[in-house]
């Protein structure tokens, strides 16, 4: 098909080609411009293992970080999360945990899940914690804690060489929407 002198097949492919390139060489340059700095961050953070996992989604962008056996979640949490937005130029960062856990922790999490949420429904936190703590006093767990900042509440359970995180929202009216960690 020519219409005045131009090839409209050719003028369009040349077009998709170029944007693609185009666009390629931005999300390249965003992410190498985000994970360089990130990952040079996260080298002094207690128990980050192996690089970040940077992706994006329609809110920015999603960090995915292993976590090895750490003293603090809380803690650990604050500083990962705060070298995340010290590196994203802006953007929001939703940062996720990753953990070791087993079967048997899955489990143990999945049955203390009533307790945790029925202290995030209520907000009588202190009662959830002494429910807590008796729950997991019968599980055979190496370490078991809970803790609750400002926002979130983070959940420790080990057992051995095995551990399951979660960071969740304070209480469930926030949980819609929330980035975090699981």
């Amino acid at each position: 098909m020519r219409a005045y002198g131009f090839r409209w097949p050719v003028v369009l492919a040349a077009t998709a080609a170029m944007l693609i390139i185009l666009f390629g060489a931005q999300f390249m340059y965003a992410r190498q411009a985000f994970s360089q700095p990130l990952n040079a961050a996260l080298k002094h953070t207690p128990g980050v293992l192996g690089q970040p996992v940077v992706t994006s989604d329609a809110l920015g962008l999603v960090v995915d970080v292993k976590l090895g056996l750490v003293p603090d979640l809380e803690s650990t949490y604050r500083q990962l999360i705060r070298a995340a937005e010290g590196s994203a130029g802006g953007r929001h960062v939703t940062l996720k945990v990753v953990d070791h856990p087993d079967p048997q922790l899955t489990q143990d999490f999945m049955n203390l899940s009533a307790i945790l949420d029925q202290g995030r429904a209520t907000g009588q936190f202190v009662v959830m914690e002494r429910q807590f703590a008796a729950a997991t006093r019968n599980m055979g767990l190496t370490r078991a804690h809970v803790t609750m900042g400002d926002q979130q509440m983070y959940v420790e359970l080990v057992s051995g060489t095995n551990y399951l995180y979660a960071i969740m929202p304070l209480t469930l009216s926030s949980s819609a929407g929330a980035g975090g960690a699981a």
